[in-house]
């Protein structure tokens, strides 16, 4: 079987516009762990912590010969542990 993530939904806020020239921090966090999907949150940070964007993507691991939606491969769920 053949399978892969299928990004399905993405959700970006953007709070405050990055000045430039700018070192920024990029955060990603697990928040939410589903049978054949996960949602995986993110931040961009200035180095003061000011929030300049957040939001969140929704993957969902797919057959990719029938479309359908399969269990998350023992990797995914060994890496969210």
């Amino acid at each position: 079987m053949a399978l892969a993530p299928l990004l399905a939904a993405v959700q970006m806020n953007y709070r405050k516009p990055i000045p430039y020239p700018a070192q920024v921090i990029v955060e990603l966090f697990l928040e939410r762990l589903g049978n054949t999907s996960i949602t995986i949150g993110h931040r961009i940070l200035g180095d003061d912590s000011t929030i300049y964007a957040d939001g969140n993507v929704g993957m969902v691991w797919i057959d990719r010969a029938s479309g359908k939606p399969i269990p998350l491969p023992g990797i995914v769920l060994d890496a969210a542990s």
